[in-house]
């Protein structure tokens, strides 16, 4: 007989109960032993045999047994105080906070039997925890019923603080009178610990931090008393800066210090948290804290009391560009308050009349955020009032402007102005960006320009839509002309050097001939719909001429080979066309014949013996170049099945209807069923009709079922009866997630309750022939227990 896996075994224990496990597991004693020390799942009644047993060799197997899904097996084993178990459990290998509380458990049953004197023994616990060193190991012994124990734990622990520095994890906290040591073993930032409730000696912690600078994690620790000490709070901003454990510094710290040094992320969380919980007045940080540029780069200005602020600091600085101008020369190097800055700006204003922009610069492709000096300026220019920005704008240079309009957007009697400044087309510098909003793309598709079209089409995540309305020359806004907007010379040229697929296919609506020898210079259109769209366009634009033009054409941009990028019979269809009196009539019906589901079907009816990868490139290209037709598509199937591996393909698709979708998991099970001979045409049997023609694959049956039973497709009560051989059926059982109650409810379980119980009974006998002929039976479940009461009988 071959061997039985451990969870096959388990099932059978279970279907026999408890009057005849005992039996059971003494006719196979070795198998049991595996059972007992594997992942399997044990019924209750085993585990309550092996206690009751006291059997020594079945308890150490059971304590070896995989965790940690039998940590209460585990934790009953501790409590029977035996010192031969306790090494095993002792020496567990758990996730830290399930080890902890088993060897928790080892100590407190040993409590309840010290007399026995294997504690003691050679080998045995005591000896063990004597003789390591792992704190692991040591941190649970600190509670141990034997002194000797505690003693050496207490020492090893107490010597791994002194020279490492380090607190073992889990070690009993220090009372309040050893604050200092337990200061100085809080390292890092999350070992912080509450000081509730803990009276602090304040002079004496300074003289010990004054000695030897405290560790981040305990100045992070006294910081969060409201009394400590402005000194530590200090040591703990510098020490914490950037991070969630950085203190908000007192009033009477921040204000007139440098933060020069500070981390910019640091000032920022620090003004942010201060400022909203009202411990900081934005007026006085801007009158009162230095430099200005950092300071002015780390407020939060989406803070109400911070935008009046700085609106208020602004004002002296008037409608006069010569302020503002001395103000950005400032900037870079000035080491004063904001305040200050602006003082210092207005003084300096004669000195800057008459002066352009210093050192212009013209805006960028893509656009970065502004920094340093600019930045901290934009954040002034912001807030001043409209009449002074519309005053003021005019003198910016192209590259603040940008920024501007981009990062910070003005009122829209500041935007007409610079509108009315530089020409409608100055709205191309917002569209500068991937990330750029989809509102803000509206608002700037709707100007119909063909610069500002440009813009976004290049530097920005446009829809497939509007990069096709673009293309063809749609005006997406509701006043102005009816002609088409023409497409620029710099956007034709961007299209040349790209390979975009998605800058390029928008392409096929244009009609353009520029445009369209760019296309298939470059993208390879897969289907015959894709082919035929631009053409048409073409045609119904420009004319047969110029489809008849392309058709001779051999060299387009982007191709290494000189073959024409479009197919023989693409060719053919076209020219019937361009000979026939009404040929773009003719062009269009086949375009239309093309798109049709019944096409898309026929090219996916093709792909039947693809590999999966090249079923999923084929579906892409059918999406961007026709579009899938999904309901002509469902429609397609119920009249002629598609391929399965085509269906389960489709199936994972996001914007697959359910009408397709539900015949994904037939397919998929026929798919992966070997004795299923997979023909492109034929009948489509369901999970049922396989489950009772055929065995079950011989390849991960028990993943076959599962996938059967969660798509609905077969029941267990299916399982029982139908499935074969019965070996991988009574394993798949058994994998079942379900406890003892839960089979209790399940009908599959029942009936197989009842068929054990008609053709075993409680013969040992016919039980051990079952068990020998399940290893090679071919048929069901069912004939398994109909042929061992017949072998018996």
């Amino acid at each position: 007989m071959a061997p039985l896996p451990p969870a096959l075994l388990s099932t059978l224990l279970g279907l026999a109960g408890r009057s005849r496990t005992p039996d059971l597991m003494a006719r196979l004693r070795e198998e049991t032993l595996a059972m007992l020390q594997s992942s399997a799942p044990l019924p209750g009644h085993v585990v309550n045999h092996v206690i009751a047993s006291a059997d020594r060799e079945l308890l150490t197997a059971l304590a070896k047994g995989t965790p940690p899904r039998r940590l209460p097996v585990l934790l009953r084993l501790a409590a029977l105080g035996d010192p031969r178990l306790a090494r095993t459990l002792y020496g567990r290998r758990l996730r830290q906070d399930l080890e902890t509380r088993l060897r928790r458990a080892v100590l407190a049953g040993a409590a309840k039997n010290l007399e026995d004197p294997g504690w003691r023994a050679p080998g045995g616990l005591v000896s063990f925890l004597l003789s390591t060193r792992a704190s692991d190991d040591l941190v649970p012994a600190l509670s141990a019923p034997f002194p000797e124990v505690v003693r050496h734990a207490a020492a090893v622990l107490e010597a791994a603080v002194l020279e490492a520095g380090l607190r073992p994890e889990n070690a009993p906290a220090p009372d309040d009178g050893d604050l200092v040591n337990r200061l100085r073993t809080t390292v890092g930032r999350y070992q912080v610990f509450s000081l509730e409730d803990i009276d602090v000696d304040w002079e004496a912690i300074l003289a010990e931090h004054r000695t030897k600078p405290f560790p981040a994690g305990a100045l992070a620790t006294l910081a969060s008393r409201p009394d400590c000490p402005d000194e530590l709070v200090l040591a703990a901003y510098r020490a914490c800066q950037g991070t969630n454990e950085q203190p908000i510094l007192p009033w009477a710290l921040l204000r007139g210090t440098d933060r020069g040094d500070d981390s910019p992320y640091g000032l920022r969380l620090l003004f942010a948290r201060g400022i909203a919980r009202g411990r900081y007045p934005a007026h006085g940080v801007l009158a009162e804290v230095r430099p200005a540029r950092q300071v002015l780069a780390a407020l939060p200005f989406r803070e109400e009391t911070v935008r009046q602020a700085t609106a208020e600091l602004v004002r002296p600085l008037g409608a006069d560009f010569a302020t503002w101008r001395a103000l950005y020369a400032l900037l870079p190097r000035f080491a004063g308050t904001a305040t200050e800055l602006v003082a210092g700006a207005v003084e300096q204003s004669v000195r800057h009349r008459g002066k352009d922009w210093p050192r212009p610069l013209g805006p960028e492709f893509p656009a970065k955020h502004p920094e340093g000096g600019r930045a901290a300026f934009l954040r002034l220019f912001h807030h001043a009032s409209d009449d002074v920005q519309s005053a003021v704008v005019r003198h910016l240079d192209l590259r603040s402007v940008q920024h501007l309009l981009l990062f910070h957007p003005p009122s829209p009697v500041v935007r007409d102005r610079v509108v009315a400044l530089h020409g409608r087309s100055v709205l191309a510098l917002v569209a500068s960006r991937w990330d750029l909003p989809a509102e803000r793309i509206q608002e700037l598709i709707v100007h119909d320009d063909p610069e500002i079209n440009t813009c976004l089409y290049v530097h920005t995540d446009l829809t497939d839509e509007q990069r096709r309305g673009i293309l063809v020359g749609r005006r997406f806004g509701t006043g102005g002309g009816t002609e088409p907007l023409p497409v620029t010379g710099e956007l034709v040229q961007e299209l040349e050097c790209s390979g975009r697929r998605h800058w390029l296919l928008p392409i096929r609506d244009s009609g353009d001939p520029r445009l369209v020898r760019i296309l298939l210079g470059k993208v390879k259109l897969q289907t015959p719909a894709g082919q035929l769209l631009p053409l048409v366009r073409m045609w119904e634009r420009y004319g047969a001429s110029d489809v008849a033009a392309l058709l001779d054409e051999t060299e387009f941009g982007g191709r290494e080979r000189r073959k024409h990028p479009l197919t023989p019979e693409t060719h053919t269809l076209v020219r019937k066309a361009l000979e026939a009196p009404d040929g773009l009539a003719v062009l269009r019906e086949e375009l239309a014949t093309a798109q049709a589901p019944a096409a898309q079907a026929a090219i996916l009816r093709g792909l039947g013996r693809q590999a999966p990868g090249e079923i999923d490139t084929m579906l892409d290209r059918l999406s961007e170049e026709t579009g899938l037709s999904w309901e002509g598509l469902a429609e397609e199937h119920d009249r002629d099945p598609l391929p399965d591996s085509v269906i389960v393909r489709i199936a994972r698709r996001e914007d697959c209807p359910e009408d397709l979708r539900r015949h994904s998991a037939p397919a998929d099970l026929r798919l992966r069923h070997d004795a299923h001979p997979h023909d492109l045409t034929g009948p489509r049997p369901g999970a049922r009709d396989l489950l009772r023609r055929h065995r079950l694959p011989r390849t991960r049956p028990d993943e076959w079922l599962s996938l059967a039973l969660k798509h609905g497709q077969l029941t267990l009560l299916d399982v029982v009866r139908e499935a074969r051989p019965a070996r991988p059926t009574v394993l798949f059982l058994a994998h079942r997630p379900l406890d003892a109650r839960e089979r209790a409810d399940v009908p599959a379980y029942r009936e197989l309750r009842t068929l054990v119980a008609t053709h075993l009974g409680d013969d040992p006998e016919a039980w051990a022939v079952a068990l020998r002929l399940l290893s090679d039976f071919p048929g069901t479940l069912p004939e398994l227990l109909t042929t061992t009461a017949a072998v018996v009988s």
